[in-house]
């Protein structure tokens, strides 16, 4: 579900299936899964994602993904490296990608995120993003 959920935000922000025809995609590096409630077989639920961060190549997310009834049974902490294709070496975004998740990082900052592990940092400095 973590990585449907995460498909869906690159299709969002258009690093789609067009991007990566031109020779770009993102590429997970990290991810941290908290298991927190049983779900059932043909059981609803719903991911919610938030934008931690995005900076220059880096993309830093967590999912919540919840039971039909708002309990929330996982947590899906994710970083993505935005890549060249033909080189496979970790690149800037174009433009209108990384305008994209500045806005959502923007408009996500000031969001709840109480249920981010926050297990993986975007600085080199050791600091938390």
């Amino acid at each position: 579900v973590g990585s449907l959920a995460t498909d869906r935000l690159l299709e969002l922000i258009g690093a789609d299936a067009a991007y990566v025809e031109r020779g770009f995609s993102y590429f997970t590096v990290e991810s941290h899964v908290r298991f927190l409630a049983e779900v059932q077989q043909g059981e609803r639920i719903r991911a919610q994602t938030t934008v931690l961060g995005g900076d220059g190549r880096k993309l830093h997310l967590v999912h919540e993904i919840y039971r039909g009834d708002d309990d929330l049974a996982a947590t899906v902490e994710t970083l993505l490296v935005h890549v060249d294709l033909k080189t496979r070496r970790s690149c800037q975004p174009a433009d209108e990608i990384a305008k994209a998740v500045a806005s959502l990082a923007a408009a996500h900052s000031s969001l709840e995120t109480a249920n981010a592990p926050r297990a993986i940092s975007l600085g080199s400095s050791g600091e938390k993003a």
